[in-house]
């Protein structure tokens, strides 16, 4: 695919975090992922989108420790920590939408890139 091991792994982790609250939060949903293979750049993108209960707060629902689930509440924040660009919109009652991209970084290590949480408003997050 073009990522080294180590980011090849957070590609994993952040991938398999989706999916499993695509598994535990929605009553259907789809996971949608593309190989990113260009002469300077290596990566892979993914989306989620359900059909769930959706979030009231997602800024919050981005803090470690929260979860609705019982769960140890990681899964999310950890998702945005790892993707150089990280994106999502819920509507309560609704669903979400949730997108990542990961680029290969030889070496310069995760998230070096934009997040954006949107919760019915967009709030432009920190520069990593």
């Amino acid at each position: 695919m073009g990522l080294g091991d180590q980011r090849a792994a957070e590609a994993a982790l952040a991938v398999s975090e989706a999916a499993t609250n695509l598994c535990r939060h929605a009553d259907d949903g789809s996971l949608l992922l593309r190989v990113i293979r260009a002469e300077t750049d290596a990566g892979l993108e993914f989306v989620t989108i359900d059909a769930g209960p959706g979030m009231a707060d997602v800024s919050r629902a981005l803090t470690d420790g929260m979860s609705s689930a019982g769960t140890l509440g990681i899964g999310l924040g950890a998702i945005s920590r790892l993707a150089d660009t990280f994106d999502v919109h819920s509507l309560p009652g609704r669903g979400t939408v949730l997108a990542g991209l990961l680029l290969d970084h030889e070496g310069r290590g995760p998230g070096t890139g934009r997040r954006r949480a949107a919760g019915g408003r967009a709030d432009q997050a920190d520069q990593r």
